[in-house]
C-alpha cells in the first residue's frame, strides 16, 4: 500500500514538474537583434514594439512574433516605353527598403508581412517607373539616368511611406534598348561628345589668346611706367643738379661780396687772416722783402 502511494506521489510530482516546465517555456520569447517583437493575445495585436532580448508573455494566451526590420532588397527588370515610343526592353532596378517599426501593426493587419512585396512594392514600382520613363525621349533617358532615378525614388518614397515602408535607395543598374536603336544612340552620343570636346578646345584656345593679350598689355603698361619713371628721375636729378649749382654760385657770389666789402673797408686783419689760412706751417730759412711783412719765428727773434 505504501509503495503504491509513493508511486502515485512521484507520478504527480513528475507531472507537476513537466507541466511547470511547459508553462515556463511558454512564458517568454527571445527577440533577436535587428528584429521587433509583436505581441499577440488570442490572435489580436497588443503591442508591436518589443525590444530585442528576453520578453515575458502569458503562457498559451499570448504569443510573440519576431519581425525583421533590417534593410531588404527588391530586384526586378521592367519593360517600358519612352515619350517618343521607343521600347526599353529592360530596366534593371533594385529597391532597398525597410519597415517602419512604429507601423508594423498597420502592415500586419492590412497586408500581411509575407505579402508586402507582391501587393505593395511590385505594382507601385512598375506604375511609377512606367509613368516616369514616358516623360523622357529615348536619347534623353540615356543621358539622364540619374534624373530618372531621383524622380522615381521620390515618388516611390511618397507612395510607400503611408504603408510603413521606408525607401532607402532606388537604383537603375542598366537600361537596354533594341539593338538598332542602341547603335544609333551610341553614335549620336559619341558625335555630340566629340563636338563638345571641339567646343571646349576652341574655348581653351580663346582663353589662352585672351590671357596672352592681357599679359602683353600688362608688360607694355609696366614698361611704359618704367620709362616714365626713369624720365621723371632724370628730370628730378637735373633739377637737383641745377639747384645745387645755383646755390654754389650764390654762395661764391656772397663770399666775393663779403671779401669786397672787407677790402673796401681797408681790412688789414682780413688780409692777415688769408695769409695765415693759406700758410703750410713751415718757416722759410731766408726771407726777403719789406721787413714789415716778415713773419717772426716762435721765439720772436
Amino acid at each position: 500500500m505504501k509503495t503504491k502511494v509513493k508511486i502515485r506521489v512521484l507520478t504527480i510530482a513528475l507531472a507537476v514538474i513537466i507541466l511547470g516546465g511547459i508553462v515556463f517555456l511558454n512564458s517568454y520569447a527571445i527577440v533577436a537583434e535587428g528584429h521587433v517583437g509583436v505581441l499577440y493575445q488570442l490572435g489580436a495585436i497588443r503591442a508591436d514594439n518589443l525590444n530585442p532580448g528576453w520578453n515575458w508573455k502569458v503562457p498559451f494566451i499570448q504569443t510573440i512574433r519576431s519581425v525583421d526590420v533590417r534593410e531588404r532588397h527588391y530586384h526586378t527588370m521592367e519593360t517600358v516605353y519612352t515619350q517618343d515610343t521607343q521600347t526599353v526592353e529592360t530596366v534593371d532596378i533594385t529597391v532597398s527598403y525597410q519597415y517602419n517599426p512604429s507601423m508594423l501593426s498597420h502592415l500586419i493587419r492590412n497586408v500581411g508581412m509575407e505579402n508586402v512585396q507582391n501587393m505593395i512594392i511590385r505594382p507601385r514600382v512598375s506604375s511609377i517607373l512606367e509613368n516616369a520613363t514616358g516623360q523622357y525621349r529615348a536619347e534623353d533617358l540615356v543621358r539622364n539616368r540619374s534624373h530618372l532615378e531621383q524622380r522615381v525614388s521620390a515618388e516611390l518614397s511618397a507612395e510607400l511611406y503611408p504603408y510603413g515602408i521606408i525607401v532607402n535607395r532606388f537604383a537603375i543598374s542598366d537600361i537596354t534598348f533594341e539593338p538598332q536603336f542602341e547603335q544609333v544612340i551610341r553614335l549620336k552620343v559619341e558625335a555630340e561628345q566629340e563636338a563638345l570636346r571641339a567646343q571646349n578646345e576652341t574655348t581653351r584656345i580663346r582663353e589662352v589668346g585672351i590671357q596672352q593679350v592681357v599679359t602683353a598689355e600688362a608688360h607694355a603698361a609696366a614698361e611704359k611706367a618704367r620709362v616714365e619713371q626713369e624720365a621723371l628721375n632724370r628730370v628730378i636729378l637735373a633739377q637737383a643738379a641745377a639747384d645745387a649749382e645755383r646755390l654754389r654760385a650764390e654762395a661764391e657770389a656772397y663770399g666775393m661780396e663779403l671779401i669786397q666789402n672787407q677790402l673796401e673797408r681797408g681790412g688789414q686783419a682780413y688780409i692777415e687772416y688769408i695769409k695765415w689760412s693759406n700758410w703750410s706751417g713751415e718757416w722759410p730759412h731766408i726771407m726777403a722783402g719789406d721787413s714789415s711783412n716778415l713773419i717772426l719765428d716762435a721765439r720772436g727773434e
